[in-house]
């Protein structure tokens, strides 16, 4: 049974922006940062999107040098972001009948499902469908390298 609580954030939630949404839940520390350093803000603030997001946890996996390099990089930067990045609003069951679904950066997200869990590129899909008013989230156990 949903609570009061639950019913109270979910719609704060939808209210707030994608980057605000994030912020929220602290486990996308990284993505932010990155889509400052990116300056991305503005692409996010248009709404309409679906974005496929990698936790600190999944930017943490990246062998140190590479995760440096990358966020020193603002161009390098762009293109991984976009990369995760497809316009239009999918939730979980919106996925799974596409193959691939194009991304911002003019590459394809590959889905797939595998034992019951949906993957993006390989990846596995930790939590789904963390909406705000911006468009839908869902967040990634890795990083899509493009």
């Amino acid at each position: 049974m949903i609570t009061l609580t639950q019913r109270l954030h979910r719609t704060r939630t939808r209210e707030q922006g994608i980057l605000d949404t994030l912020a929220a839940t602290d486990r996308f520390r990284t993505f932010i940062a990155a889509v400052a350093a990116a300056r991305m803000t503005a692409d996010l603030a248009q709404g309409g999107l679906t974005i496929f997001v990698p936790s600190d946890r999944a930017f943490e996996q990246l062998p140190t040098e590479e995760r440096v390099k990358l966020l020193e990089d603002p161009r390098r930067l762009r293109g991984l972001l976009r990369g995760h990045m497809v316009q239009g609003l999918y939730r979980e069951r919106h996925l799974i009948p596409f193959t691939r679904l194009p991304n911002m950066a003019g590459g394809m997200i590959a889905l797939s499902e595998r034992d019951g869990d949906v993957l993006a590129n390989g990846i596995g899909i930790v939590t789904t469908d963390i909406l705000s008013a911006g468009g839908v989230v869902h967040e990634l156990d890795g990083v899509m390298l493009v």
